[in-house]
């Protein structure tokens, strides 16, 4: 069975897309039925009764990243890892996995890769009560997602121009150091797929080691120069690595994870980060 999940409240969301999948499951003959994310409480989900799901079933968020984690938040949550596949028609504005997983925004060609439903494992952090499958981060890149005005990928690149002198960055404190480090951009990598788009891919990883690339906060000039380097290469960002992190936001810092903003208050501003578990993932790499 391939449960399709959708989010019909994104911005993102096309009835029409949704119907041409149907018809190209129907035309190869596939067992499949429709689903929804779903609020509860801090996080998304899904509402489907996990009793109903079988060993080899596919979740796949037909979506952004923001349906992606919803669908690993209910794998996890019902502890299916081992026994489902998590599959992604890449529908939305964030969609982080296509290049490292080879996917396509093409519904005849995604729909072909779903039913051939070949996986690789995958391995995704946890951070407090919330997965993280390919972006936790926090400081300017949240503080754009929560107060941009536009659902494209030119808007948000708009509105990062647009926010950037309104940006006073994010005082953190990791554990284990008495050093308060007011942050422009941070972000941790939990998996060797981390924004697959960059060039730094080839320096990510899926073991215990979890990387933290950040940015000091400077003057608005100096911090774009910084941030663009991230499109060749993260030698000019600071690095720490450690195998978990535990460390405070104060009320000015919001935290991103995998395309979803959350305020400190949902812990007092602390979170412990480290690696969970891996899922079967569906790709399209040889």
């Amino acid at each position: 069975m391939i449960y399709l999940i959708s989010n019909t409240r994104s911005g993102s969301y096309s009835a029409g897309k949704i119907a041409r999948i149907a018809e190209e499951l129907e035309s190869r003959g596939a067992d499949f039925s429709f689903g929804e994310t779903v609020k509860h409480g801090h996080f998304v989900t899904l509402e489907i009764d996990p009793v109903s799901i079988r060993e080899g079933d596919s979740i796949v968020a037909a979506g952004g990243d923001g349906t992606v984690n919803a669908c690993l938040q209910y794998i996890h949550d019902n502890q299916l890892a081992g026994k489902v596949k998590l599959g992604i028609i890449p529908l939305g504005t964030g969609n982080n996995l296509i290049g490292s997983l080879k996917l396509t925004k093409n519904i005849k060609k995604a729909v072909g890769i779903i039913v051939r439903a070949k996986t690789e494992k995958i391995s995704y952090g946890l951070i407090n009560d919330k997965k993280a499958f390919f972006n936790c981060s926090f400081g300017f890149t949240s503080f754009v997602l929560k107060n941009r005005k536009t659902n494209s990928l030119y808007g948000y690149a708009w509105d990062g121009l647009r926010l950037i002198p309104a940006f006073k960055g994010c005082n953190t404190v990791f554990a284990g150091t008495q050093k308060q480090i007011n942050i422009f951009a941070g972000f941790f990598i939990n998996t060797k797929f981390y924004l697959s788009k960059f060039k730094f891919i080839k320096i990510n990883n899926s073991g215990t080691e979890l990387p933290f690339f950040y940015i000091e906060r400077n003057n608005p000039v100096v911090n774009s120069i910084k941030s663009l380097s991230a499109l060749t290469g993260i030698s000019k960002w600071s690095r720490m690595s450690e195998t978990s992190y535990t460390f405070s936001l104060d009320k000015n810092c919001m935290l991103e994870i995998d395309g979803d903003v959350y305020v400190p208050e949902d812990h007092n501003g602390e979170y412990t980060l480290h690696n969970a578990t891996t899922v079967e993932v569906i790709t399209n790499n040889a």
